[in-house]
């Protein structure tokens, strides 16, 4: 290397007289002469003063498919003089030996940030005696299989300092999947030979993205184009919607027919998650309008035959003017109210256990005395909630008005965070029309609070194979029914087994067992217990 000296001794041997040793510490050497070619062969080893560490960061980092797995990187020059170093990072899939697809990675060199979405490269220069900060995030793709891994390669390489590098595994491991119905169509009345659009609306409600596969079976076939819709990666806490067009049939003979549509939701990595919902469709004949219009179209075709152009713009008119009559009668038929239903505070908060009133007072807008029958659309309530009314039944007064006192109480099988839509229902007996008003009560301090206590094992002492029974008490602490629990056993991250319990009731318990077979070597044991899952 440049600025290093080499000294070069020369020792002489006489071995025939008692091996006598001469030194020469400074000789002058002649080589590459006519009679003796030589030359003097100087070898130096190879230069090894790059060094790539990790600092503070894992070589084996697992993570879900929202998460990244982070590396803090020193490359260290320990030389006395600079160099220029080729920087390479390479994800290889072990199944494709290639960086994988929809994998990418995030660098944060000294000189800026860059985005490296298949092999990366890229040469700086290192001082003498000096070190670089490097920062990676690897970002695996939304779609990356439960339990895949990839090898992250990282190297430094000098153009004559020498070279080092770095080797990681990244494992993913999909975290919690699940999904709700945000908005459900309400049921339709669609007149034969007509199509309708159900709009549906979705949440990932989970912790990790996911791709979700909508399928749709009508009754009666009715679905149009296609029955399967793929949902790409849905993030946690995001929201999507989608469409389904049915078609009712111009042919069906009898009337009216109902039609249940079942929607399937279901994630694409773990099937058995999946939720469902139905919305019925009532087909129903054509109104009279279109009726109307099919029987004035078929008529001015025939004037014009008989009778010359001309005629069918006449019908026309004539046929314009009765419908717009028609449907002015009937849009005052539909829009007439015949009472009044006022409520000044329609929402109401309520602790589980505790009762709140909701008052409504029932206007008469006739001149008549009208009897009212006083009802709640009990279809659309939650489980959990009831509802009392002061009064089922009304006498109303020409012009006059009364109030009607709605009770609503939350009791401990509410869901936390949960909400009813009360729909007060009011019918007067001498106008069979029924007027409506929405109340809403929402749910304030209902908290589920799983705990896990008295954890037990049984045999104490197990080896490789053995079957163990673990044993604990799973404790609700809250103040409202824990529903639909799911219970996880595992054994060094591995789920071992589960158990499904139906219910604990506030400050209620379940005593649990769980069989597992014992693992080789060290055996670390994690219970989780839900609530919802599935």
């Amino acid at each position: 290397e440049e600025g290093h000296y080499l000294g070069v001794g020369l020792r002489l041997v006489n071995r025939t007289i008692g091996s006598i040793e001469l030194t020469l510490v400074r000789p002058s050497i002649l080589f590459d002469s006519g009679s003796y070619p030589s030359y003097v062969q100087i070898l130096t080893a190879p230069l090894d003063d790059i060094r790539v560490e990790l600092e503070g960061s894992q070589v084996y980092q697992e993570i879900k498919r929202v998460g990244k797995a982070h590396y803090d990187i020193v490359v260290t020059n320990k030389g006395e003089t600079g160099d220029t170093l080729l920087l390479s990072l390479k994800i290889i899939n072990e199944t494709f030996s290639a960086w994988p697809e929809g994998w990418y990675a995030v660098i944060e060199l000294p000189t800026g940030i860059e985005n490296a979405y298949y092999d990366w490269e890229r040469e700086v220069y290192i001082g003498g005696n000096d070190l670089l900060s490097i920062s990676i995030d690897v970002y695996p793709s939304p779609d990356a299989p439960d339990g895949s891994e990839e090898r992250i390669l990282f190297s430094a390489k000098g153009s004559y300092r020498g070279s080092d590098g770095i080797e990681g595994e990244i494992k993913v491991k999909v975290g919690k999947i699940r999904l709700s119905f945000v908005e459900v169509p309400s049921d339709e009345e669609v007149e034969i030979g007509k199509s309708h659009d159900y709009t549906f609306r979705i949440r990932n409600t989970g912790d990790d993205v996911d791709s979700f596969i909508v399928t749709a079976r009508s009754d009666h076939g009715w679905v149009v184009g296609d029955k399967e819709i793929e949902i790409n990666d849905l993030y946690p806490g995001n929201e999507t919607e989608f469409t389904i067009r049915i078609r009712v049939p111009a042919n069906l003979t009898s009337l009216p027919v109902d039609d249940v549509l079942l929607v399937e939701v279901a994630s694409k990595t773990f099937p058995d998650v999946s939720r469902k919902t139905t919305v019925i469709t009532e087909a129903i004949e054509l109104s009279i309008l279109e009726k109307m219009g099919q029987f004035f179209g078929g008529v001015s075709e025939e004037a014009d035959r008989r009778f010359g152009e001309g005629t069918s713009t006449i019908l026309l008119v004539i046929a314009i003017i009765l419908i717009v009559s028609l449907i002015a009668f009937s849009i005052h038929r539909l829009t007439r109210r015949f009472v009044d239903l006022i409520c000044l505070d329609r929402i109401k908060e309520l602790s589980p256990g505790e009762e709140a009133k909701i008052e409504v007072r029932v206007r008469n807008l006739l001149k008549k005395r009208l009897s009212c029958k006083v009802q709640v659309d009990r279809s659309i309530l939650p489980e959990g909630w009831k509802i009392r009314l002061s009064k089922e039944e009304l006498e109303l007064d020409p012009k006059g008005e009364k109030k009607i006192d709605v009770y609503v109480r939350a009791t401990e099988d509410i869901l936390p965070e949960s909400f009813a839509k009360i729909r007060l229902l009011v019918t007067p007996s001498e106008k069979p029309k029924t007027h409506s008003i929405d109340l809403l009560a929402i749910s304030k301090g209902a908290i589920v609070n799983l705990e896990i206590d008295k954890v037990s094992h049984s045999p104490r002492i197990f080896r490789s194979g053995d079957e163990v029974v673990t044993k604990f008490i799973l404790r609700n602490k809250g103040n409202v029914k824990a529903k639909n629990v799911r219970v996880s056993l595992r054994v060094n991250g591995e789920e071992m087994n589960t158990a499904q319990i139906d219910e604990i009731p506030p400050n209620g318990y379940a005593e649990v067992e769980m069989p597992w077979i014992a693992l080789l070597g060290r055996n670390e044991i994690s219970i989780v217990a839900e609530m919802g899952g599935s």
